[in-house]
């Protein structure tokens, strides 16, 4: 069942597995989304309950893609965008919030947060935005990849 109550199938399963890590302090909502998630072809590689733990469960799985509930422990949303996109620049950060009126402010501007979805939000949109966290994290990466290649090709230049 997906977490809005649809049948988990009424979403194509992507076409790239998804490395998906589920941080959540909320049992029941936690397991809806890990169930939902699986159910139509995402990898969720592991779970965490707190802030502390999301980031060393993040570090040690390299997800592509982190839930993180946004209420989850001390640190303001700012700080832990900036801390993981710092600790682990390949990881989009989508957050889930029980306020419907909490929104992304500019300081997470230069992070990998992707946006901030109702915790009860519909599988359709869940499945969306972790579909286009997903491509950015692939196309940032390739980007960096590319730069440290072109460094190379001008350092190797320099030395002829």
């Amino acid at each position: 069942m997906a977490v809005d109550g649809r049948s988990a199938t009424a979403i194509d399963a992507p076409a790239l597995p998804v490395r998906v890590l589920i941080a959540e302090d909320d049992t029941e909502l936690r397991g809806a989304l890990s169930r939902s998630l699986s159910a139509v072809g995402y990898v969720v590689v592991g779970e965490a309950t707190t802030m502390s733990d999301a980031f060393d469960r993040t570090r040690e799985l390299s997800p592509d893609v982190l839930l993180l509930d946004a209420h989850l422990g001390p640190a303001r949303m700012a700080e832990a965008a900036k801390t993981l996109a710092h600790d682990n620049p390949g990881v989009a950060v989508i957050y889930l919030c029980g306020d419907q009126t909490f929104a992304l402010d500019g300081d997470v501007a230069d992070t990998t947060a992707i946006s901030v979805l109702p915790s009860s939000c519909p599988a359709a949109l869940l499945d969306s935005s972790i579909r286009l966290a997903a491509q950015r994290t692939r196309e940032l990466r390739s980007a960096r990849e590319e730069v440290a290649l072109v460094r190379q090709q001008l350092e190797n230049r320099k030395a002829i």
